[in-house]
Formats: C-alpha cells, structure tokens, sequence
C-alpha cells in the first residue's frame, strides 16, 4: 500500500526523467539515472521489501 501524508504529486516531469508510479493519474515516482524520488512514505508500512 502507499501511505500519503499531505504528499504531493509531481506537477511536470522533464524529458531525463521516467514515470515509475503514478496514481489516478497523478505522478507520486519518478527516476532519472541514478536518482528516485517518490511522494509516499513507504517507511510508514510493515512491508520490508
């Protein structure tokens, strides 16, 4: 599950970048080379994977 505290969506993704997670159509996970930033706070959930 992802757990959103006031998170926000990613409003524009430029071109370096991917779209790894979107939900309702709302980017909350992107990459670019090396680099993931998401939206969500996967600490908050019992799942260690």
């Amino acid at each position: 599950p992802l757990v959103f505290i006031r998170g926000p969506f990613v409003a524009e993704v430029g071109p370096a970048a991917t779209v790894e997670t979107a939900v309702d159509g709302n980017v909350v996970g992107l990459r670019q080379g090396n680099i993931l930033a998401t939206a969500f706070h996967p600490e908050l959930t019992d799942d260690t994977r």
